[in-house]
């Protein structure tokens, strides 16, 4: 049973007649108590302590990392009959970065083992639950965006690049059509061949997202049908740069380590 209190302490900033509020919230998973803190107008202000309920020197503290609670959850990511412990925290201002899971396992430590932004988690369609992690490339506006699923397996948590291993992944095969909307409406208000062009993006998005799903070649065909500036080549390699920087990024384990 996880049991949950929260406090709020309120105090007066200056004479400007501001406020702003430290914000305090207890929760217990099993033998573990959880405290956060935060202050509410200021991003990532946030702090955490672990407790091992009875034991005083078993604990783990880390500041400055989040801006807020959302929730929190026991789940049995990986049907072994163990749950494993989630936390939604709030994170920035964007809509870039909106959130973050903080995955702990009991059974292997007492501090979390894994923090994943911008995260939702999907259960009854795979045969164990997944995450799935939707990001954005360039200016939020934009809506560049390409999302990858998260499998939480042997006590690691690693990026799913099969989509004949998840019915979850395969839903994530993008349609062509969205893209070229997006490129379309972005060349009705902006020059895609302009020095400050921020077309790259979508085509790095599209690009990363059918990476995801092993299917790299049809990102290529829809830059190489689509671009028609006469930096073809330069941006090319460009955009290459950015899909490859993203999808190295999304499929490197460490990626999702909670270090502080």
């Amino acid at each position: 049973m996880i049991r949950q209190l929260i406090a709020v302490i309120i105090f007066c900033a200056g004479f400007t007649g501001g406020y702003a509020q430290i914000v305090s919230k207890d929760l217990t998973a099993g033998n573990y108590k959880i405290s956060l803190e935060w202050n509410d107008s200021v991003f990532y202000s946030g702090n955490i302590v672990v407790q091992e309920e009875g034991n005083s020197t078993n604990s783990f503290t880390a500041s400055g990392f989040h801006s807020g609670y959302n929730w929190d959850s026991l789940a049995d990511l990986n049907n072994d009959g163990i749950n494993e412990y989630i936390i939604e925290l709030e994170t920035g201002e964007t809509r870039s970065d909106y959130n973050m899971y903080l995955i702990f396992d009991f059974t292997k430590s007492i501090q979390p083992l894994y923090k994943v932004h911008n995260a939702e988690i999907i259960t009854g369609v795979d045969k164990t639950p997944v995450i799935v992690s939707n990001m954005r490339l360039g200016p939020p506006a934009m809506e560049a965006k390409y999302s990858y699923v998260l499998k939480y397996d042997k006590g690691k948590l690693h990026t799913l690049t099969n989509p004949d291993e998840s019915k979850v992944l395969k839903e994530l095969v993008p349609f062509e059509e969205d893209y070229s909307d997006l490129i379309s409406s972005y060349a009705g208000k902006a020059d895609p061949c302009g020095e400050n062009s921020d077309v790259k993006n979508y085509y790095a998005a599209y690009i990363v997202q059918q990476k995801i799903v092993n299917n790299e070649d049809a990102g290529w065909k829809f830059f190489d049908k689509n671009y028609t500036c006469s930096n073809k080549n330069d941006m090319k390699a460009e955009i290459k740069k950015i899909a490859d920087d993203n999808y190295s990024k999304i499929t490197n384990p460490g990626s999702f380590n909670f270090n502080q």
